[in-house]
């Protein structure tokens, strides 16, 4: 397998850079604490940033130092340190973690098992717990024999049981009956392609061939039946990324018409609106033409009106001056005529249609 400058894997070192803590640019964060954004910090480095931060800031949630997204509890009250200890530990990273400085280790020196519980790179450990699964350098070893949580934890000596010092349960017994071995699997059944401790190779299926893990993972077999279902699984990636594509070409072209369709509608609104207003325009002027043909009509009836009531104001005038002022022989000499006049008055008065009209 290809490495990268002094016999590390690439792929190593671009998965540590990728979960790093930011806070101290550790490549694997120690003791991390996962936020509710799933960004992970080492514990210490999240209670120094929740201490330096200001009076204001210390009011609200604690604030992702990465996407800034706010982490419940709020810090004030409960102390930085209390309310980073409650967060959840990222149990993958910290398995990792160990995994990481072990394989570092083992690098360096084949023979070495490294504690996993202390912060000093590469301290030789030659003691094993049975209930936390780790490996103890004879330092550790003292804290956890001391500490009220692991004091009765059975801690075996690896120089003298070497049989018991494995780090994961057999994964066909994950919940180890009492009697059952807890020795690292290092076994593989290349027929039934699982891993087996020493106890289930006895009594697996007879005629079945087994082989060390070492081995087996170094028959190329087994690299390139993962490299081949990788290659399947990256030309169905690419299919569904040619499918994206198309969909936002879809998705393109979709705007693109809903563009023209919203001018479409501007040009034929405006095409409306033009001819409203034209409408609009032609409805007034026939409204002013018979507005002012009625006014025409009505001004020839006022005048028509207005005649005949100043010759009846006049017939009346003459009429009653003559009835006061004149003598016996005036009124009869204009007697006939001023009847007839009246009464030609009447008979007009009655034939013409007094009443107001706009048309005739």
């Amino acid at each position: 397998m290809a490495t990268g400058g002094g016999g590390e894997l690439r792929p190593l070192q671009q998965f540590r850079e990728a979960i790093g803590c930011t806070l101290c640019n550790k490549e694997v964060p120690a003791a991390p604490k996962t936020l509710h954004c799933l960004h992970s910090f080492c514990e210490d480095c999240l209670v120094r940033y929740a201490n330096d931060l200001p009076d204001d800031d210390r009011r609200r949630e604690l604030p992702c130092p990465t996407c800034d997204v706010e982490q419940n509890p709020p810090l004030l009250g409960n102390g930085s340190e209390a309310v980073v200890q409650n967060l959840p530990t990222n149990l993958f990273f910290e398995n990792f973690s160990r995994h990481v400085a072990r394989d570092t280790a083992r690098h360096s020196d084949p023979g070495l098992i490294q504690c996993e519980d202390c912060e000093k790179a590469g301290r030789k450990a030659d003691t094993f717990c049975t209930v936390c699964r780790i490996s103890l350098c004879d330092r550790c070893v003292e804290r956890h024999r001391d500490a009220r949580r692991t004091e009765r934890h059975e801690l075996v000596d690896k120089r003298t049981n070497p049989a018991r010092h494995g780090r994961w349960n057999c994964p066909q017994h994950e919940n180890a009956a009492p009697g059952h071995c807890n020795v690292e699997v290092y076994l593989y059944c290349t027929d039934c392609r699982v891993l087996q401790c020493q106890t289930c190779r006895a009594t697996h299926e007879p005629g079945h061939r087994s082989t060390t893990a070492l081995e087996a993972y170094r028959d190329q077999n087994h690299v390139d039946r993962v490299a081949q279902q990788s290659d399947e699984t990256a030309q169905m990636e690419r299919v569904f990324a040619t499918t994206v594509g198309q969909l936002e070409t879809l998705k393109q072209q979709l705007e693109e018409r809903k563009g023209n369709a919203e001018a479409e509608i501007d040009r034929k609104t405006e095409a409306v609106r033009q001819a409203l207003e034209e409408e609009s325009r032609r409805l007034k002027q026939d409204a002013n033409s018979i507005f002012e043909q009625k006014t025409t009509h009505l001004n020839r009836q006022i005048r028509q009106l207005e005649e005949i009531q100043e010759k009846f104001k006049h017939s009346l005038y003459i009429t009653k001056g003559s009835l006061e002022f004149g003598e016996a022989e005036d009124v009869l000499l204009v007697e006939e005529p001023l009847v007839r006049g009246l009464q030609g008055l009447r008979e007009r008065f009655h034939n013409y249609d007094h009443t107001p009209c706009e048309t005739t």
